[in-house]
This record gives C-alpha cells, sequence and structure tokens, in this order.
C-alpha cells in the first residue's frame, strides 16, 4: 500500500467500528498514522521504528 491521501484520511474511530472488533491492532511501518489518536480510539498500536507508545504488552 502506497503512502497516499488515503491512508493519511483514516479516522481511528471509523476503522475501529469498521472492524467489529473489541481489540484491534495497527501495525504502522511507514509512520504515517498518529499513535495517540489510534491509542485514543482503542487501538494496540505498533510503529515500526518509534518503540512502545501504549503502555502495556501486546500478549500476556
Amino acid at each position: 500500500m502506497q503512502a497516499t491521501g488515503r491512508i493519511y484520511s483514516l479516522y481511528p474511530g471509523q476503522l475501529q467500528e469498521l472492524s467489529g472488533q473489541t481489540h484491534s491492532v495497527i501495525v504502522d511501518g511507514r509512520n504515517v498514522v498518529e499513535p495517540d489518536a489510534f491509542i485514543d480510539a482503542g487501538f494496540v498500536y505498533k510503529g515500526i521504528g518509534r518503540g512502545d507508545k501504549n503502555g502495556h504488552k501486546m500478549f500476556e
């Protein structure tokens, strides 16, 4: 997927609702999404090269 306007216009709340999942994960390999917005919407965020911004482990 290319980093086009489509990616930049992702709304975390809408994406979470469309996914239908309770625990959604987003992996940002291009650093094109705002981590805090996705974390606030309930996603587990993993940005390649950004470190852990979630404050919790993905798996126990």
